[in-house]
């Protein structure tokens, strides 16, 4: 029990790093191209912070509740970044 702790908070520690990067970069370059920056950051944001609360989740819900709660965590944290890198090729598509 003791390592599948350490193991969800290294990985919550991980996703919170990256999201934080992620957050970063994303408002950068929204703002360099001229798009809503604060929206994006949101669009990133909200989720994320919902993933990351599911990855702790299983801190507080029985032992089961960890084979669902983490990989949907991780998922709903990177989110936001998937979401961004998608809409790249759809501005480079509407600007040809």
């Amino acid at each position: 029990m003791a390592t599948l702790a350490v193991a969800l908070i290294v990985a919550w520690l991980v996703m919170y790093v990256l999201l934080a990067a992620a957050c970063v970069v994303i408002y950068r370059d929204a703002r360099r191209r001229g798009g809503s920056a604060e929206l994006w950051l949101l669009t990133t944001l909200v989720p994320g912070s919902v993933g990351l609360m599911l990855i702790l989740a299983p801190f507080f819900l029985p032992a089961q509740a960890v084979w669902v709660c983490a990989p949907f965590g991780v998922l709903l944290t990177m989110l936001g970044p998937i979401i961004y890198m998608l809409s790249w090729g759809r501005e480079q598509g509407a600007s040809a």
